[in-house]
């Protein structure tokens, strides 16, 4: 029996769950309200999903124009990360104020979550067909560059190497901000392999977003440690 229930789904939703059972694991070691945190994880991962959708259906504006309808339908799958990461940091701020919960040292845990989640989805991505790769000559023949699997590294690197650095005790927000910092570095090295790269005005929305997220991430930091 079919369940009917895309691959990429599956993926999204588990590692949505991992990252936020090993996110809270990882706040409540470091001295915040474990259940306020899942609490407030859980919350924000709809506004993620939202942001998501939305900055792909405006990248794609003009295939969404003439359908508007597929915007909602769920056979049409298609988000952007970044539209996700803005919309829950902006919804974050009332919400942690409410919960009394430091905003940076949340995002400590939020990054664990998020970079853990992204994993599974890119194996998702690859399942699915998306997110694919250019088409590379080689000596043994063609083939597509791994984008999926490379993002997925990527993410397992920038997790490993954040945690590694907040192992000693830093400001709120370390391991947060070197987190998407290397992120934004590795997103902007990787955009260009991609298949299909949005643009604007001849600029890649993504390397660009890429860029800004470094140099403010990067900022923050300095400010922070000041």
């Amino acid at each position: 029996m079919q369940l009917g229930i895309p691959i990429y789904t599956v993926t999204l939703y588990f590692g949505a769950v991992v990252g936020i059972i090993l996110g809270t694991e990882w706040a409540a070691v470091h001295g915040l309200a474990a259940s306020k945190v899942c609490a407030a994880m859980i919350l924000l991962l709809f506004p993620a999903l939202v942001g998501a959708r939305l900055l792909f259906v405006a990248l794609h504006w003009n295939a969404f124009r003439r359908h508007p309808q597929g915007i909602l339908r769920h056979s049409q799958t298609g988000a952007a990360m970044y539209g996700g990461l803005f919309f829950a940091l902006a919804f974050s701020v009332p919400l942690l104020a409410m919960l009394w919960l430091d905003w940076w040292r949340f995002w400590d845990a939020g990054a664990i979550a998020m970079l853990i989640g992204m994993i599974f989805t890119k194996f998702g991505c690859l399942w699915n067909g998306c997110c694919t790769g250019r088409m590379m000559q080689t000596r043994r023949g063609g083939g597509r560059f791994p984008s999926q699997v490379m993002e997925a590294w990527l993410a397992i690197i920038v997790l490993l190497l954040s945690m590694w650095g907040a192992r000693e005790p830093r400001p709120g927000g370390f391991l947060f901000l070197s987190a998407l910092a290397g992120y934004g570095v590795g997103r902007w090295l990787l955009e260009p392999a991609r298949e299909t790269v949005d643009r604007i005005w001849g600029i890649s929305v993504n390397r660009a977003i890429s860029a800004c997220l470094v140099v403010l991430a990067t900022s923050a930091f300095l400010f922070l440690t000041r």
